[in-house]
């Protein structure tokens, strides 16, 4: 082959007569190299009828001119690949290569059997038939078989044709045991078919047909759900190498399987999943027991001031369910508290009709939900020691006694998409915060309503004809910022009340309250932290992997000493020593000339370095 280049490999699935459509024929063809570019064509044609005969011979033809990229069925490598790599289509298509890839964004992928011990193959049905027993024996097992494995992770009830066979009881396989049928990836037109071995179903050993995946002792059973879902879906038999073109499945394709692992935020996000389902469940069976249960008392009496007193709590929890669906309830619930809580003024306001009151309540919610995404925003690329230079703005505006406005902060939300602040992405585990003026209408919602917000400050009112009409454009337009801006959910603020660190075991506790929803009288919580450096009395977000970014000095907690509410600062003015703050909640300003030295630190405030 050295004096040999393979310019075109084509790859045909039952287009050849006689030839069973299993098989995979590999026709190649090689030039003198010295008469040859370096390019390496490969194509592939359908293995399921997709795609009308002219249309694929078509779509090699536009290959064979192509001096790179892809086709339909193909694509064209700028060079023979490295002698540890064969030229297999899969293996080689750039496609597959970046959807493999894909799967780290989940966390990180990993081989599959980091994640499961492959067992040796089972029997031979041969040596099964030739040596079977009697169910009844003593020490006898069915012998498992592809049609055994059903879809929905069922394993069939044995049949008269079932094999048993005696083997040893380490040979046989153990509740929680994955079988897997050892077919041909391509040939299954959707995910692998599995089952998992429960206890109905002993005794049982595998045949050479199946494959048997045993969980590994440190895995989590949240990532075997999570990897045999990926199982399950087409993905996994589309990226999946093949080492031979026959009709089984090798083991060592299986093992070398690149799968998805979640990270930790992903693991929340499947466990409060997992969590809800098991709950409902449960809820669903109460039900079902209290409805069965109708006539079990002696008398009517009886049995209708016990259904009554039980269906309470069933009640309950529906009206719970009602209301999450509510997304103002979400808002009022969910959202962080400054946040929450000019969402339900607004609301609060516009319940009896249109007025001008509940309309500047929609403003400013809409100027508090900005601001607040702003500050954290500015607190996270602080802390990422990425540069905002939206800052210098907002900087000029203090020097000169004004305070900064919805134009500053959307300033800040305008520049922070850029590809230099990925690292956010990675530091906070979720990308919505950069991305939160990017949605479907977000920025013509956010543009109108900066609009409205400067014609209220210059006293350009809204005509009291017009008001309705406007009322529900603005509550609409906020709606939608709002919905972009759910991420805020996932990253609670957080105020720390004290801590208590021991520096023998590296760990402190924590107290602190959650300032979530629209009320800011909340109860005191405690957790555990690894980092001695955590601030008493300091505002922190906690993103889904719980960790704990400092939000100061861009937001600042406190009691508010006009209303004696606790209430979320930002700085608003700055004049010579004394520093003005402003709440997001209600707009009271309060005096401090001590934020002075941290808001020079980071940017918003001159030099007072003595």
């Amino acid at each position: 082959m050295a004096r040999w280049h393979p310019s075109i490999i084509t790859y045909v699935t039952g287009g050849i007569d006689g030839v069973h459509r299993q098989f995979v024929i590999a026709v190649m063809v090689l030039r003198r190299r010295e008469d040859a570019d370096r390019l390496v064509r490969l194509f592939e044609t359908p293995r399921r009828p997709m795609a009308e005969l002219a249309d694929v011979v078509e779509d090699f033809r536009r290959l064979l001119r192509m001096k790179g990229g892809t086709s339909n069925f193909g694509y064209v490598l700028q060079s023979i690949p490295s002698k540890e790599t064969d030229l297999g289509f899969r293996r080689n298509d750039p496609r597959i290569a970046a959807r493999r890839a894909q799967l780290a964004d989940f966390g990180k992928a990993a081989r599959l059997d980091e994640v499961f011990e492959l067992l040796p193959l089972g029997i031979d049905h041969t040596v099964a038939k030739a040596n079977q027993v009697d169910r009844q024996v003593g020490g006898a097992a069915r012998v498992l078989t592809g049609r055994d494995v059903q879809r929905g992770g069922r394993i069939a009830l044995p049949e008269e044709t079932s094999l048993w066979v005696k083997i040893a009881p380490e040979k046989r396989l153990r509740v929680g045991d994955i079988v897997i049928r050892a077919l041909q990836g391509p040939t299954l037109g959707s995910g692998f078919v599995w089952a998992r071995v429960s206890e109905e179903d002993l005794p049982v050993a595998s045949s050479h047909i199946i494959h048997v995946l045993r969980l590994r002792e440190t895995v989590d059973p949240v990532v075997e759900d999570f990897v045999l879902r990926f199982l399950s879906s087409k993905q996994a038999p589309e990226l999946i190498d093949l080492s031979t073109s026959g009709a089984h499945l090798t083991r060592g394709d299986l093992g070398a399987l690149q799968v998805p692992l979640p990270d930790e935020s992903m693991r929340v996000a499947l466990e409060s999943v997992q969590y809800a389902r098991d709950r409902a469940g449960e809820w669903q069976s109460e039900a079902t027991e209290l409805l069965d249960s109708l006539f079990d008392e002696d008398t009517a009496a009886e049995s209708k001031k016990r259904i009554s007193l039980a269906s309470r709590a069933v009640r309950w929890r529906v009206d719970a369910a009602d209301a999450i669906e509510d997304f103002g309830y979400q808002i009022r619930t969910r959202f962080p508290h400054p946040v929450a809580y000019r969402w339900r003024v607004a609301d609060a306001l516009l319940s009896t009709g249109p007025n001008a009151d509940g309309y500047r309540a929609v403003l400013e919610a809409a100027e508090a939900l900005l601001a607040y995404t702003a500050n954290v925003a500015l607190a996270l690329a602080r802390a990422a020691d990425l540069p905002v230079g939206a800052i210098d703005g907002v900087r000029k505006k203090l020097a000169t006694g004004q305070g900064p406005g919805m134009g500053d902060w959307v300033a800040v939300l305008d520049e922070i998409p850029g590809k230099k602040f990925r690292p956010l992405d990675e530091r906070l585990g979720i990308p919505e915060i950069r991305e939160f003026l990017e949605g479907p209408g977000v920025r013509g919602a956010q543009r109108w309503l900066s609009a409205r917000r400067n014609d209220e400050a210059h006293n350009r009112r809204v005509d009291s004809i017009d008001l309705p009409e406007v009322c529900e454009r603005a509550v609409e337009e906020l709606l939608v910022l709002m919905r972009s801006a759910q991420f805020l959910a996932d990253l609670p603020l957080l105020l720390i009340v004290s801590i208590r660190w021991d520096s023998l075991s590296g760990q402190g506790e924590v107290s602190y309250r959650q300032l979530t929803g629209d009320h800011a009288v909340v109860p005191q919580q405690t957790m555990t932290v690894s980092d001695s450096g955590i601030e008493q009395g300091s505002l922190y977000i906690r993103d889904a992997d719980h960790r704990l970014h400092l939000m100061r000095p861009y937001l600042i907690g406190r009691e508010c000493p006009i209303c004696r509410n606790l209430s979320t600062f930002h700085v608003d003015k700055v004049s010579g020593v004394m520093v003005v703050l402003k709440s997001l909640e209600h707009g009271h300003t309060v005096e401090d000339r001590d934020v002075l030295a941290s808001l020079s630190a980071v940017g918003l405030a001159p030099d007072v370095t003595p």
